[in-house]
C-alpha cells in the first residue's frame, strides 16, 4: 500500500525540510507536477513537517464531528520511543477517484476508499488519532519512504489496534454476518456448528440454533459472510504483514466492527468441514480470499523473505518493488540487511540482492533456480506480468 506514486497532486514546488537517518537533516526542493491524466484531479500543496528522528512518524487526528459529509484533520510528529497512543489503519487503496478533507487547514484530496474509511471511522465526540500510510508518508520523497517502511514493524506492532477497513457492505445481509461473528466469543465455537449443521440442513434452522438465533435462520449470515469473504481487501499484499504484525486487530466493513480473533475461529473452524457441491454460498465462503488469508502462515521473522515472496506471490500491489518490501517488516534480520528497502533500486537489482542472499544464508534458492530469472519466474510466477 505504501508504492504508489503521487497522492497529493500540484503543480507548485515546495521547499521541504527531509530526514535521513545517515545524514544530517537538509533542505530539498521538490518539484511536484500535475498527474497528466486528466481523470485525476489536482490538489493544493500538501506541506508535511520534516521528520527529524529516526523513530520519528506523522499522526493523523481525525477531528470529531456530527457533520455527514465532511473531514477535518490535522497532522503532527510523535516519537516512537515515547510510546504515542494511535491506531494504525489497513485497507486497500482502491481506484483513482478523489475526494476532499481537510487538513492543516488545506484542502487536499485523497482516494474514495480512505474517505470512505475516514468517515466511518471518525467519532462525534472526540478526536481520533491515526496513523496512515497515504497521508502519514511524504510518498515523493523516497528516501523517507525508505525509511518509513522499514519501521512497518515498529509503526504497526506499537499501535494500540490495527483497524481493518473492509470498506462499505454492498449487501444488507452483512449486518447479519457480523452479527453471528460477534457472538462467537461469548457462546463459542458450538454457534460455528450451530450454523454448518443448518448449512447441511439447506438453511432451515434447527430448534437448538432457533434457541440462540430466535425466529431467525442463517440464510442472511451466509450471504453476509460470502460478502465479507470476497473482499478486495483480503487480495492486497501490504495487508498481510500490517495484521500479521498487529497485536489487536479490529475489522471495520462500514459501521460494524468485529474483532479479528471472531473471524479468525469461523475460518478455521470452516476449514476443516466438508461442504456439500450444491451449496454455492458456503463453498463461495470456503474458497474465498479471506480463507486464503487466514489460512497463511502466522509466524513472524521465521521464514526468509524470498519464501515470503513465493508464499504470497499472487497477492496484488501496485508496483513491482511492493512485492518485496511489502513483505520485508515480517523477514528475519539477516534478509533485512541484505535487501535493505530502497525505492530508487530497480526491480532486478532488489531481486539479485534476494538471490545472491538466499544462496548465501539459506541455502539452495526456491526451486533450485539456476539463473536470477529463474528465481523470479519461481518466486512470483505470472504474477509480475500484472503487476504494473
Amino acid at each position: 500500500m505504501i508504492g504508489h506514486a503521487s497522492h497529493f497532486h500540484t503543480a507548485s514546488t515546495l521547499c521541504l525540510q527531509t530526514y535521513s537517518p545517515a545524514i544530517p537533516t537538509f533542505h530539498l526542493y521538490i518539484s511536484l507536477i500535475m498527474a497528466t491524466d486528466s481523470s485525476i484531479p489536482s490538489a493544493q500543496a500538501n506541506l508535511l513537517a520534516p521528520l527529524v528522528h529516526t523513530d520519528e512518524i506523522r499522526i493523523l487526528c481525525l477531528a470529531p464531528t456530527k457533520e455527514s459529509g465532511t473531514i477535518t484533520c490535522t497532522m503532527s510528529t510523535v516519537r516512537l520511543s515515547a510510546r504515542p497512543q494511535y491506531e494504525a489503519l489497513s485497507y486497500e487503496w482502491g481506484s483513482e477517484k478523489f475526494r476532499v478533507i481537510t487538513l492543516n487547514g488545506q484542502d487536499i484530496k485523497i482516494r474514495q476508499n480512505l474517505f470512505d474509511a475516514l468517515l466511518s471511522l471518525r467519532l462525534t465526540d472526540v478526536a481520533r488519532t491515526l496513523w496512515v500510510d497515504a497521508v502519514c508518508i511524504n510518498q515523493e520523497n523516497i528516501e523517507e519512504r525508505n525509511h518509513q517502511v522499514s519501521q512497518m514493524a515498529a509503526i504497526y506492532g506499537q499501535a494500540q489496534s490495527v483497524v481493518v477497513w473492509l470498506g462499505w457492505p454492498e449487501e444488507n445481509e452483512v449486518g447479519a454476518a457480523i452479527g453471528f461473528l460477534q457472538k462467537i466469543p461469548r457462546i463459542g465455537e458450538e454457534y460455528i456448528h450451530l450454523f454448518y449443521r443448518d448449512c447441511l440442513e439447506n438453511g432451515y434452522p434447527s430448534p437448538k440454533s432457533r434457541e440462540y438465533q430466535g425466529r431467525a435462520n442463517f440464510r442472511a449470515t451466509r450471504k453476509g459472510l460470502q460478502c465479507l469473504s470476497q473482499k478486495r481487501y483480503w487480495t492486497r499484499l501490504w495487508v498481510i504483514q500490517e495484521a500479521l504484525l498487529a497485536t489487536d486487530v479490529k475489522v471495520h466493513c462500514g459501521r460494524c466492527c468485529i474483532a479479528w480473533k471472531s473471524l479468525r475461529i469461523f475460518c478455521q473452524s470452516l476449514q476443516g468441514k466438508a461442504i456439500p457441491f450444491e451449496d454455492t454460498e458456503l463453498r463461495d465462503i470456503k474458497e474465498s480470499p479471506m480463507m486464503n488469508f487466514m489460512a497463511g502462515d502466522r509466524q513472524i521473522s521465521t521464514l526468509s523473505l524470498s519464501y515470503r515472496c513465493w508464499l504470497h506471490g499472487k497477492a496484488n500491489c501496485e508496483k513491482l518493488l511492493d512485492k518485496v518490501f511489502g513483505l520485508w517488516a515480517l523477514a528475519p534480520g539477516c534478509c533485512q540487511q541484505a535487501v535493505p528497502v530502497d525505492y530508487s533500486a530497480t526491480f532486478d537489482e532488489v531481486m539479485q540482492k534476494l538471490w545472491d542472499h538466499d544462496i548465501a544464508a539459506h541455502g539452495m534458492p526456491v526451486d533450485t533456480a539456476a539463473s536470477v530469472d529463474d528465481f523470479k519466474r519461481g518466486l512470483f510466477g505470472n504474477a509480475l506480468r500484472s503487476s504494473n
